[in-house]
């Protein structure tokens, strides 16, 4: 049994399975539609004037925070879902929720943390989604299955399936919060912040994730020796 903050998967092979891998050489996706303005000559902007840019609709600001936090959300989108082509929806829909209700941030030093809830409840909903699709869909995750990648070789690929389909049987709180904390390597209190918990009911939460995904792999000495981590100080 694992306890809280700690999970059967290794933080090498966590990686190994979920590094951002390129497309191959002129099969890129074209980046999401934005108008890229010329920023005046100056030095790089701070969030705090991000913000400010973007509520007085200054035709740089947009394109600005678009260069600063896409790669950041689409990342995080993608090692939430395991699929490229979803996780290019949510970044959509990411920045369009940003740009819209942005005049709702009271403080404007709290950029970052604003687009990181967002990106939280946008998971969220996708994965509720996820779940209702799996009734009515031939397929686990109520998603057909993601192309092979190129550059993985056929047990890592293996391994990710696995990894994933485990989280496929975690709630939508669950595996938010065993993401948070174990792909994204937030700390507790700030898994805690950003799903608006309290800390016990995280590590109580995170611990019961722990379990179900450590299932996966129960009984296999050799990976479960390969996939072993010690559990992080809390």
């Amino acid at each position: 049994m694992t306890r809280s903050g700690s999970c059967v998967i290794g933080r090498c092979t966590m990686n190994r399975m979920l590094r951002p891998t390129p497309p191959p050489s002129g099969q890129e996706r074209a980046s999401p539609p934005l108008r890229l303005v010329a920023q005046p000559d100056r030095a790089a902007p701070t969030d705090t004037e991000l913000v400010e840019a973007l509520c007085a609709r200054q035709p740089w600001a947009e394109a600005a925070v678009w260069h600063r936090y896409a790669a950041f959300v689409h990342q995080v989108a993608h090692r939430s879902l395991g699929s490229r082509h979803d996780a290019e929806d949510i970044l959509q829909q990411v920045f369009f929720c940003l740009f819209t209700r942005i005049d709702t941030l009271r403080n404007p030093s709290a950029l970052r943390s604003f687009i990181f809830s967002i990106t939280v409840r946008t998971l969220k909903s996708e994965l509720k989604r996820r779940r209702v699709r799996r009734w009515v869909t031939l397929s686990e995750t109520g998603e057909l299955p993601e192309a092979s990648v190129p550059g993985v070789d056929a047990a890592t690929a293996q391994l990710r399936r696995r990894f994933y389909r485990a989280l496929d049987r975690l709630g939508v709180e669950d595996r938010t919060i065993f993401v948070l904390r174990h792909i994204e390597e937030m700390t507790l209190e700030e898994v805690a912040e950003v799903m608006q918990l309290s800390l016990a009911t995280v590590k109580r939460r995170l611990q019961k994730a722990n379990e179900k995904v450590s299932e996966e792999f129960e009984g296999e000495d050799e990976q479960a020796s390969a996939l072993q981590t010690t559990r992080r100080s809390t």
